[in-house]
């Protein structure tokens, strides 16, 4: 990935091979901690799942490849914070690839010509990757009532909703993509879902990674590596301080979330 952003960059310093806002890039970072750990990046017993070493090695080669021009600039990246189908550059065909959940992948096409082909793809994983950091999460989550006079007919409801091919017919990708088999291949044959997406949905199952635990995506921990990501991003800070202040704000701040 490394090379062939920077060829392209070279090549016509108006591209860049990755479209990444600072949710992208932090996604990133803790996508490599996985696949060197093989474990979590945050503890469920509220410690570093990590080593300085490790945040220093994946710091370093965003680093890297921001100052190659592999990525946008971060600061014209994160103008379209949850519009990314709004950035220029994906519209006019100047940056080839995103990292999104699949479900997004209706609203980043409708902007594009219809000739423009889309493919979509696993994220990078290393060849010597001890987990694929594929990140897979459902949709939505839909619970029946314990106290309920009605629970048998809700199931039967939710059973149908979710897994019969009728309903996915009638819905098509307005609840995401039906995480079951049958009903994907009955709404992609009714042309309700585009096949691409479906791929994209099938390939995560077959190599889903280390699902987030709750302490991983606590807001506070969320802001501490946010700010640490932007640092080096914009080159305020080298991937080795950035990887020491990570470290040591982050053990601060579990300590104190374990406390509560």
């Amino acid at each position: 990935m490394y090379e062939e952003g920077k060829k392209l960059h070279e090549k016509d310093n108006s591209k860049y091979l990755m479209l990444a806002d600072h949710g992208v890039l932090m996604q990133d970072f803790t996508n490599m901690l996985k696949q060197r750990t093989g474990a979590q990046w945050i503890n469920e017993d509220f410690t570093l799942g990590f080593t300085t070493e490790e945040a220093t090695e994946a710091l370093a080669w965003i680093d890297k490849a921001m100052k190659a021009g592999v990525y946008q600039p971060l600061g014209e990246a994160d103008l379209f914070i949850g519009k990314t189908e709004q950035n220029t550059k994906w519209i006019n065909q100047d940056i080839p690839i995103i990292s999104a959940m699949s479900s997004t992948l209706q609203s980043l096409r409708s902007v594009l010509p219809d000739d423009v082909e889309i493919t979509t793809a696993l994220p990078v994983i290393d060849k010597n990757a001890k987990n694929s950091a594929v990140l897979v999460r459902p949709s939505q989550l839909i619970t029946v009532n314990g106290k309920s006079k009605h629970k048998e007919e809700a199931v039967k409801f939710l059973n149908w909703l979710m897994n019969d091919a009728e309903a996915a017919v009638i819905l098509g990708d307005v609840r995401s993509i039906p995480a079951s088999s049958p009903a994907q291949k009955a709404a992609v044959e009714a042309g309700k879902i585009d096949p691409s997406i479906t791929n994209a949905v099938e390939m995560g199952l077959k190599n889903a990674g280390i699902v987030d635990n709750a302490i991983a995506m606590n807001s506070e921990v969320s802001a501490i590596l946010q700010d640490v990501i932007e640092q080096v991003a914009f080159g305020k800070s080298s991937p080795e301080a950035a990887a020491k202040e990570l470290a040591s704000n982050l053990e601060k701040k579990l300590t104190e979330l374990k406390s509560r």
